[in-house]
């Protein structure tokens, strides 16, 4: 099958289809409210700028490289999602979850992870922050992550 364009993905959406494993990759999905399950989608390389994901299923997802400045991802589920190399800045990420997730070389200044759960267990390697990057609780130190800090 081949790969959807924007408007056959706006159409998915609206019919509700399933994106179990779909391939998205490189996609322009920019500003566009996402389906609420896309477990193991591929989305590498996507423009997903300001991208709405409010409540989405992102388990198992590749979101290598993606640029998601502004996205919301507030209450997602990003259990072992591959954010390595993402734009993250001023994404929303409140309430996330992020057992697993490989954030290496991701770009999170300014991210909002207030209340995020399971940020510590994933791969911060590598990772940019800045002092407008919010952390889940008081007591989350990004530099025993090897994450750095970034002006």
């Amino acid at each position: 099958m081949a790969k959807p364009t924007r408007k056959q993905v706006e159409q998915m959406i609206a019919a509700r289809t399933n994106f179990f494993e779909a391939d998205l990759s490189g996609l322009d999905l920019s500003g566009m409210r996402m389906a609420e399950y896309m477990v193991g989608v591929n989305l590498q390389g996507s423009n997903l700028q300001k991208a709405d994901f409010y409540l989405s299923y992102l388990i198992r997802a590749n979101l290598q490289g993606c640029d998601l400045r502004g996205a919301i991802l507030t209450g997602s589920d990003l259990t072992s999602a591959n954010l390595s190399d993402a734009d993250l800045r001023n994404a929303k990420m409140k309430v996330a979850t992020f057992e697993g997730a490989n954030l290496e070389n991701a770009d999170l200044r300014g991210v909002d992870f207030s209340s995020a759960s399971k940020l510590e267990t994933a791969n911060l390697q590598g990772a940019k922050y800045n002092g407008f990057t919010k952390w889940p609780h008081r007591g989350f130190d990004p530099s025993t992550t090897g994450a750095k800090k970034s002006w």
